[in-house]
């Protein structure tokens, strides 16, 4: 049993109880997470024992079988020595750090020195595994016997009792220069990088609605202007001000509608494969106040352009035409 193994001071303590470890193999390489601003080559491998994989847990977000398992986690089972070697990975980590889809294969090179093929088989969702792929303890010895003993616990506790459960197995473990971590603050380093480059890309897509609104209103503007002439033409003809501010209006309105609306439908097309793969929701409020937002500031463009255009003096303005 782990705990009788790693219970070096106090082996009796009854705190012992409220935590089943899980000893992994490690075999380190480069690490596959948003924390790698490379593309690894050969990726970090941790082998999973078979009661984790019996334990279940984690959600995933896609998987090779066709109809998905009672426990997922049994798609990683040992593979013969000439197939190739089923690997899960994290989903963020597989589709932008290695380019992988469920299906795709990596070639990789064993302790011998021989080439290996590992299967993506499965994906997992926001997982603390973002830096490593996961493949069966009995794969990981056949391909890497060279990389003896376990160099990774994985500790299921209940969630109230982490922190201390933390400080205790440094406690404890102290000699064995244990470090550990817990699975939030894990997940809090990953999301930290996440959440920077999503803040650039907001912040370039926000300064780049903004020139485009700016646009949007100086081109009206130029428009109503432009057609000056037109308008005092109308107005000699015995249209009002607040008629020829209603036709306008009502042009800019539909041209920026129809925009918006090709725009909103182009952008869900593309945002949708994400959206179906995540089952994330997407920020309506947000969404929907900044396009009324454009929409209000091409209006007040043009009725200001219109105020200006009905300004002018009929007569002069119709001799400049």
């Amino acid at each position: 049993d782990a705990r009788e193994e790693l219970a070096i001071d106090r082996p009796d303590d009854p705190f012992w109880q409220k935590l089943t470890i899980y000893r992994i193999r490690y075999r380190p390489g480069d690490d596959t997470s948003c924390l790698n601003v490379y593309r690894p080559t050969q990726p970090t491998l941790i082998g999973i024992p078979p009661e984790l994989r019996q334990r279940d847990g984690f959600r995933f977000a896609a998987t090779a079988a066709a109809s998905v398992p009672e426990n997922p986690w049994m798609q990683l089972r040992s593979a013969p020595a000439d197939d190739a070697v089923p690997c899960f990975a994290d989903d963020q980590t597989a589709t932008w750090i290695l380019h992988l889809a469920v299906g795709d294969t990596l070639a990789i090179t064993d302790d011998r020195g021989q080439p290996a093929v590992l299967k993506l088989v499965a994906t997992l969702r926001r997982s603390v595994f973002q830096s490593e792929l996961l493949i069966a303890e009995e794969d990981f010895l056949r391909l890497f016997p060279f990389h003896e003993g376990y160099r990774m616990l994985l500790v299921d506790c209940p969630p109230e009792d982490a922190p201390e459960a933390l400080a205790f197995l440094e406690r404890q473990l102290a000699p064995y220069g244990f470090d550990g971590m817990l699975t939030v603050e894990r997940l809090a380093q990953y999301y930290a990088v996440e959440n920077t480059y999503l803040d650039t890309f907001a912040l370039l897509g926000g300064l780049g609605l903004l020139l485009g609104t700016l646009g949007l209103g100086t081109v009206l503007w130029r428009s109503v202007l432009e057609r000056a002439g037109e308008l005092a033409l109308l107005r000699a003809v015995g249209f009002g001000r607040w008629a020829l501010a209603g036709l306008v209006v009502s042009e800019s309105a539909w041209l920026m509608l129809s925009g918006i609306a090709l725009g909103a439908a182009a952008a869900v097309v593309a945002v949708m494969p994400q959206l179906l793969r995540t089952a994330e929701s997407l920020p309506l409020a947000t969404l929907s106040a900044l396009l009324v937002a454009v929409f209000l500031t091409g209006i007040v463009s043009s009725l200001v352009a219109v105020v200006v255009a009905v300004r002018l003096p009929i007569v002069q303005t119709l001799r400049r035409e």
